[in-house]
């Protein structure tokens, strides 16, 4: 899971605080859902962190895929597909993307979760910010 910046990313790239909201259900599409601004000192600085997310991704969310979907071009969304080595792995997808020196991120897993609710997520989400 998508923790505090390590050392890579965050004193370096001038880390400087964040929000987070998390959603969790049973039932729903979304078992659960984890949206984080994070705050950096400079666009700069959050730049730097988009790029340590990218390169880090499969420590964070496991192996993964890009989506190409009709997002902003600013936007990265990545797959985490269940490699069936455990019965209760399920998919997990992560978007990522900046405004300014904040850096959005939205961490969305559930068993039946699938492309097109997450976009819609996606999308609704980044309306706000």
């Amino acid at each position: 899971e998508l923790g505090e910046p390590v050392a890579p990313a965050g004193p370096s790239a001038g880390f400087v605080g964040g929000v987070e909201r998390t959603l969790t259900g049973r039932r729903a599409v979304f078992s659960r859902v984890v949206v984080r601004g994070w705050v950096f000192s400079s666009p700069e600085g959050a730049t730097s962190f988009v790029s340590w997310l990218g390169a880090n991704a499969p420590d964070l969310i496991g192996q993964e895929k890009e989506l190409h979907a009709s997002l902003p071009s600013d936007t990265v969304l990545l797959l985490h597909s269940p490699t069936g080595c455990c019965h209760e792995e399920v998919p997990i997808y992560l978007a990522i993307w900046q405004r300014g020196a904040v850096v959005w991120t939205i961490r969305a897993s559930g068993a039946t979760i699938h492309t097109a609710p997450v976009l819609a997520l996606v999308r609704s989400t980044q309306k706000e910010t």
